[in-house]
């Protein structure tokens, strides 16, 4: 432990299910969390030094589409920064954003990135890099139980090919942890 702890919201109400990620464009980290200060679930994000200092003290909306927004994950690549997170906007699906750093805390998709949409329920969603490009995955429910589906996604933000089954088999899937290798287009998915 190189400093006492951070505070990254104070803000009313909860904030909850942080994520963290080195962003080397900016060389600064960029939290992403679930915060309720206006009511209802929105994504809020803060930059950070590496030397522990708060740059947006108050936090940035990230996301604060109606109904909610919840568990963000965060991955950086050498290039792009993206945040994406479970999205009660129409249903229960995964969004995403880019997000960049430096001067100031930069939210490039606005409206979000619609990662899955399809009927059922996506929840837990996770982001990793491939080294060019980055992966999404998460718990999707669009049959009777739970798998695990993902996303390829370019550092612009453009959906890569359609969406894939990682592991769905006759039994229920739940509990995912995704890791890239940062080089290759490569990753691991523990579920």
């Amino acid at each position: 432990v190189v400093t006492p702890d951070i505070v990254i919201s104070n803000a009313t109400a909860d904030q909850n299910r942080p994520a963290v990620t080195y962003d080397p464009t900016s060389a600064q980290f960029i939290v992403v969390w679930s915060d309720n200060r206006s009511g209802a679930a929105d994504i809020y994000g803060a930059r950070v030094t590496t030397a522990g200092v708060v740059l947006d003290t108050t936090g940035v909306a990230v996301s604060a589409a109606v109904n909610g927004q919840f568990t963000p994950a965060i991955a950086s690549t050498s290039t792009t920064t993206m945040a994406v997170w479970e999205d009660r906007r129409t249903e229960q699906d995964v969004y995403g954003t880019r997000l960049s750093g430096g001067a100031s805390l930069s939210v490039l998709n606005p409206a979000g990135i619609a990662v899955s949409t399809v009927a059922g329920a996506q929840s837990a969603p996770k982001i990793t890099s491939l080294g060019t490009s980055l992966m999404a995955a998460w718990v999707d429910g669009r049959i009777s139980q739970n798998d695990i589906y993902g996303q390829q996604i370019s550092t612009s933000g453009l959906l890569a090919g359609t969406e894939f089954a990682i592991a769905n088999s006759p039994n229920t899937e739940n509990g995912i942890a995704v890791l890239g290798s940062g080089t290759a287009n490569s990753a691991r998915v523990a579920y």
